[in-house]
């Protein structure tokens, strides 16, 4: 069975060896049950959500769901939210949306 060593971060394969709550790994570490966490599946995994990043032309920054069309100063479509503005420093008003993916998982502990 696999397992993450809680110290390192690394996953392993152990198995139990007979020995109480001592487990043994292929590379030949032992360790002890408490030292292992057995449950790998997060229980929040990450989401990933797609969109499209625009700069107005005043600088702001936003992300839309679909891209977005071009007015005289400002970009329409359908609008998500605004983004900080020191967020994709090279994106300006001249260039078109750019499409993006973005990740949200839960913090660690």
């Amino acid at each position: 069975m696999k397992a993450r060593v809680k110290a390192t971060g690394e996953i392993v394969e152990v198995e139990k060896n007979g020995f109480g709550n001592i487990y043994s790994a292929g590379d030949g570490n032992h360790y002890f049950g408490t030292d292992l966490d057995f449950n790998l599946d997060p229980p929040h995994p990450e989401a990933t959500i797609s969109g499209w990043v625009c700069r107005d032309k005043d600088g702001t920054l936003c992300l839309y769901y679909k891209k977005p069309m071009r007015g005289k100063e400002e970009w329409f479509g359908n609008y998500d939210r605004q983004l900080p503005e020191d967020s994709f420093p090279s994106l300006t008003w001249q260039d078109e949306p750019i499409e993006v993916e973005i990740t949200i998982k839960p913090k660690k502990q």
